[in-house]
């Protein structure tokens, strides 16, 4: 369910935040609030923007790095294929490739911290048994030095999908937000119609940001769309390119 409200689009979120609010200001009561009660929303909505703006720079910087060392990796990948050319003798070539294969649509199909692990192992295992007396043997160490120069890829790739918002960093961020958002919605503004048109954006926008932080958080912002291109383009190219799709 989070992941089907995840992928709609933001500006629908804000069409449909700014109705939900504009009526909900309408009918809720406005409670007097006194200087005391004014000054604490304003130390809040502070401490929430002192919050709230490292946690989006930070996994936004998270995207930017996944998208560096996947990259990195479908070139090391590329290099590891050609490697295999080496091998004359065909049915070892093809089914080390096809091993090669394996690991990268996996990765591609789960998108996640340690996908493809199980190919990868099973990649590994057959490079390290190969018979030592193969005329190709040579060619496999080649090809076998290649992956595991690749495993610093991989735990570059984990460690970084691996800095997601912990819970209890949520429970910080959705109080101040609740509070913050609770001004606008109980602040008196008198009857004048645009005064109520801003508090409905003003509640809109700060919904808008937490949604923001959710789908940076989880991959699928439009600035995360694009970091598994060069493994899709590997895939797409038969393995003979890794270069960026169009978006």
């Amino acid at each position: 369910m989070l992941k089907a409200f995840l992928k709609v689009r933001l500006s629908y979120y804000f069409v449909i935040l700014f109705i939900f609010f504009a009526g909900l200001l309408m009918i809720l009561p406005k409670p007097t609030l006194s200087s005391s009660a004014l000054t604490l929303f304003s130390i809040n909505s502070f401490l929430f923007g002192f919050y709230f703006t490292p946690s989006l720079n930070n996994q936004k910087a998270r995207i930017e790095e996944l998208g560096k060392v996947i990259r990195t990796q479908s070139v090391a990948l590329f290099k590891i294929m050609v490697k295999t050319r080496k091998i004359s003798d065909r049915k070892v070539h093809d089914k080390i490739q096809k091993l090669i294969a394996d690991y990268i649509k996996a990765c591609v199909k789960e998108k996640k911290a340690g996908c493809g692990e199980k190919e990868y192992d099973k990649l590994v295992g057959e490079l390290v048994h190969f018979d030592v007396k193969h005329k190709d043997c040579d060619a496999v160490d080649g090809v076998l030095d290649a992956v595991v120069d690749n495993q610093t890829n991989r735990t570059t790739f984990d460690m970084t999908m691996g800095r997601k918002i912990y819970s209890n960093e949520w429970y910080v961020l959705l109080t101040l937000f609740s509070v913050t958002l609770a001004l606008p919605i109980i602040v008196d503004v008198g009857g004048n119609p645009i005064l109520h048109i801003v508090a409905a954006m003003l509640c809109a926008t700060l919904t808008l940001l937490l949604i923001t932080l959710l789908k940076v958080n989880f991959l699928v912002h439009k600035k995360a769309k694009g970091i598994w291109n060069p493994m899709e383009s590997l895939i797409e190219s038969d393995f003979r390119s890794v270069d960026d799709k169009e978006d």
